[in-house]
């Protein structure tokens, strides 16, 4: 990891985040420089909302159907949303909000809005995140609509998260609490049963009081979801081991509705800091000194083989067809099989230009 780490950090010394080192599979991309952040520092909200601008400008278009997150980010790309469909930018558009909060400032904004149940398939998810790792895993849900946001957000063919700097660690757990859904029926056996998981060992696993959308106590009564159901937040003393097996170990629980661990869900993370704009994708670069790296299967459907400056893309769909990327110094030429489909050339492509 720590070769990777480096190798990174050469290649991309001019776009260096403090604190947040990408792994293998993860490349950083700097905005232009009318993106930078002024000379004086910016708030928290500042940062949110330049975030929460960026994403609905880079990445929603006329015609699709749009996943709205929840939460203090999130709510600047909703109003980025709401102002380019009043201002004719943007057209033909469908969204689905991820809670009740979300949908009140969406129709408010005049936003139309639909569900899962007529429109399973979405273009884009927009999304904050609580914690984001170096493999781009994510801690959700510290607002109360984990269910609904990962409902919503697994079936978007993109997934946009939207940060400021604060919310980087090199691992998930300590920084921020693990909120796990879970029935009323018998809480207090199902927050004993997870406090006694294997990959939860040594967490304290606190119920949730009060208002549903904080993990601090604020009230005296139970916190009751948007769909009628409790939150335990796991609190961490050191960084959880693996992020994917206590995912799938808290999901086979008995009693868990769904917790707020988001693995390899992630397309591109956008951070605000307080050098500027930046964006990291899962799409490996190539690195002379990584010699295999793996395109997670969720962004492109690809086994990524890497040597030196070139890197071989075989589809794992349809292994009689190839692509050779050449990179030298961040500049790349595509070659393209004849076999390749249209589709699948734009596809290539631009998670190529989104990565560099």
């Amino acid at each position: 990891m720590k070769t990777i780490a480096a190798a990174l950090t050469t290649l991309l010394s001019s776009q260096h985040v403090a604190g947040f080192a990408p792994a293998a599979g993860v490349s950083r991309s700097r905005s232009i420089s009318s993106l930078r952040m002024a000379e004086t520092a910016l708030s928290q909200d500042e940062l949110k909302k330049m975030v929460g601008y960026k994403s609905v400008d880079d990445y929603v278009e006329s015609g699709m159907v749009v996943g709205l997150g929840t939460g203090s980010t999130a709510y600047f790309a909703v109003e980025r949303l709401g102002q380019k469909l009043k201002d004719g930018e943007l057209k033909d558009i469908v969204a689905i909000p991820t809670s009740v909060r979300t949908k009140e400032q969406a129709e408010s904004l005049g936003i139309p809005l639909v569900t899962l149940d007529t429109h399973s398939k979405l273009d884009v998810a927009i999304d904050g995140a609580d914690e984001v790792d170096p493999d781009l895993n994510l801690v959700k849900g510290g607002g109360g609509a984990l269910l609904r946001e990962k409902m919503v957000e697994v079936c978007a063919d993109k997934f946009i998260v939207i940060v400021d700097e604060s919310k980087l660690c090199d691992g998930l757990g300590p920084g921020f609490p693990l909120p796990v859904e879970i029935t009323p029926f018998c809480h207090e056996h199902t927050l004993r049963t997870i406090a006694s998981l294997p990959t939860c060992e040594g967490c304290d696993a606190v119920l949730r009081m009060g208002s549903s959308s904080t993990n601090k106590p604020d009230g005296d009564e139970i916190a009751v979801t948007d769909n009628g159901n409790y939150i335990v937040d796991l609190h961490f003393k050191e960084a959880i081991k693996d992020a994917p097996a206590m995912a799938s170990e808290l999901k086979n629980t008995v009693g868990v509705v769904d917790h707020g661990l988001f693995c390899d869900m992630t397309t591109a993370v956008i951070i605000a800091g307080s050098d500027g704009i930046s964006s990291y994708c899962s799409m490996a670069l190539a690195l002379a000194k990584v010699p295999t790296a793996w395109v997670p299967k969720h962004v492109l459907r690809h086994a990524l083989l890497i040597s030196n400056s070139q890197m071989r893309v075989k589809k794992e769909r349809s292994r009689s067809t190839k692509t050779i990327l050449h990179g030298r110094k961040r500049k790349v030429r595509v070659k393209l099989n004849k076999k390749s489909t249209l589709a699948d050339r734009k596809e290539q492509v631009a998670y190529l230009h989104l990565c560099l």
